[in-house]
């Protein structure tokens, strides 16, 4: 449930100075310690797996602040993985014990801090979701409902990285990263074929104000690491940025989803609703994701189909309405192209995650038809 977390803590001028001699060389501990250089970066995660990065960074006259880049289920296992780290006390435990250990490894010349005493100042919560069909489920979530406060900055084909001022949201097929970025490592096969199958959903807490709005939200005491380590929170924090972005129901071609609708008896949809829905339907097919239909029906004068038919202007409540009516009754609003084959794919949907099913990493979910 957690990819990676980045902390942070104040040391002395002297011991920043010891470790940057040990690290780094004389020249930049002199130049830190005169104040000629603010900071200092080394990459540890190929001899270190788990602590990706340290930075020393100046912090006034006396004082240095150092910063570290763990991703905690690397470090559990001391080597890569696709898996994440399920944040339940044993493995915490564990954790903790292993963390100070590859401190004392990286250098012995001052005295680190147990876990519990390091502040955070970013985290990125993650689901790996198992779907027959990854590459085509990240295509259709990409279709979704764009809240009018993310931007993609990113613009990633097989992928989506959504951002406010403090959060980023991205989901993607797992092997299709793997095999574009880790290609070069000796471990590609293994990862690989620990990727297969696997819908990767993350949500980047990247800023100290967001930070500090999950200290509100979830009441915690103050703003080091533990607290940010619990189940709920992170699996409560990825189903409320699915739910906004992706949301619930599962996935249909058009005459699928048509067929659905119309088998609902008359006290759940009346007959005018349910071609309401139906061209409601046969919009967001025509203009290929929910953002367009919107534009199409609220914010322009009605769209034209492709039969010739006019589907006029309708209120952005109204908009809404029939989109929960399409949830209500099991149905994602986007449809599955015709050309892709597929009458019917299930939404891994995180809101139907049992926590205690995470230890391995995975959901498994059901497969497409």
């Amino acid at each position: 449930m957690i990819h990676t977390f980045n902390i942070r803590r104040t040391i002395s001028m002297w011991s920043a100075y010891r470790l940057a001699r040990e690290l780094f060389s004389i020249e930049t501990a002199e130049a830190l310690r005169k104040g000629e250089r603010n900071w200092k970066e080394i990459r540890l995660s190929d001899d270190f797996p788990g602590i990706n990065k340290l930075v020393l960074l100046r912090q006034g006259f006396d004082f240095v602040s150092i910063h570290l880049e763990i991703e905690p289920q690397v470090l559990l296992a001391g080597q890569r993985t696709i898996q994440l780290f399920a944040c339940f006390p044993d493995a915490l435990e564990r954790l903790q014990v292993l963390f100070l250990q590859a401190l004392r490894e990286i250098s012995s010349s001052i005295s680190w801090q147990p876990l519990k005493d390091w502040y955070m100042y970013r985290i990125d919560y993650a689901v790996n979701l198992s779907t027959e069909y990854p590459d085509e489920l990240t295509e259709l979530a990409k279709k979704g409902w764009k809240p009018h406060y993310y931007h993609d900055n990113v613009h990633k084909k097989g992928s989506l990285y959504w951002q406010s001022k403090s959060v980023r949201f991205n989901f993607y097929c797992k092997a299709d990263h793997v095999r574009k970025k880790l290609r070069h490592l000796p471990e590609y096969q293994r990862l690989l074929e620990e990727a297969q199958n696997i819908f990767r959903v993350e949500v980047q807490c990247r800023e100290v104000s967001k930070i500090k709005g999950l200290i509100r939200k979830y009441q915690l005491s103050n703003q080091r690491v533990l607290g940010f380590l619990q189940p709920h929170i992170a699996l409560d924090v990825i189903q409320n940025y699915y739910q906004q972005v992706i949301g619930s129901g599962d996935y249909y071609n058009f005459y699928h989803a048509l067929n659905k609708v119309n088998e609902q008896e008359r006290n759940v949809l009346s007959t005018g609703m349910k071609e309401k829905i139906s061209v409601f339907l046969r919009v967001i097919a025509h203009t290929k994701s929910m953002d367009s239909a919107y534009q199409c029906l609220v914010v322009g004068e009605g769209c034209q189909l492709k039969n010739g038919d006019f589907v006029s202007k309708i209120s952005s409540s109204t908009f809404s309405n029939y989109e929960k009516i399409c949830r209500e009754i099991g149905i994602n609003p986007v449809t599955i192209p015709k050309h892709k084959g597929i009458t019917y794919m299930p939404n891994p949907n995180p809101m139907l995650v049992d926590p205690l099913s995470l230890y391995g990493g995975n959901q498994v979910v059901c497969g497409a038809k």
